[in-house]
């Protein structure tokens, strides 16, 4: 799966920001599970496991379908959330697929807001707060 390059240009910078953010290397796995996979095999993967099957993906879907293929998932929230984003920019920003709702919402508006979002969420997890 060939990732677009502002997002293998975010992928590349990803681990340096943390360095930068106090995040040590123990702290990676955790925060690289889920919500900033910053591992290019891994984003891949998910992908990939996630258009293998058919879903309903909209309270308004009658028929199961899979998941679009512009639609690339960056991370999730762990409890089966997805965030993604458009690989040809038809649209802008980052998006939540809600699994339990079965609805798209406009997650952050661009990557570099999606980071700060994430971020929030995961200072108190660094290694020396925990």
């Amino acid at each position: 799966m060939e990732l677009p390059y502002f997002y293998r240009t975010y992928l590349s910078t990803l681990k340096e920001r943390l360095e930068h953010e106090g995040f040590c290397e123990s702290d990676f796995e955790d925060i690289s599970s889920n919500e900033l996979i910053f591992d290019s095999l891994k984003v891949e993967a998910i992908n990939v496991e996630m258009r293998s099957f058919k879903s309903v993906w909209s309270p308004m879907q009658v028929e199961p379908s899979f998941w679009p293929d512009d639609w690339l998932i960056i991370g999730g929230g762990g409890n089966g959330d997805y965030f993604f984003i458009s690989k040809s920019g038809i649209f802008s920003g980052v998006y939540c697929f809600e699994h339990e709702s079965l609805q798209f919402v406009s997650y952050a508006s661009s990557m570099d807001d999606f980071y700060a979002k994430t971020m929030e969420i995961m200072r108190p997890r660094l290694s020396g707060n925990a």
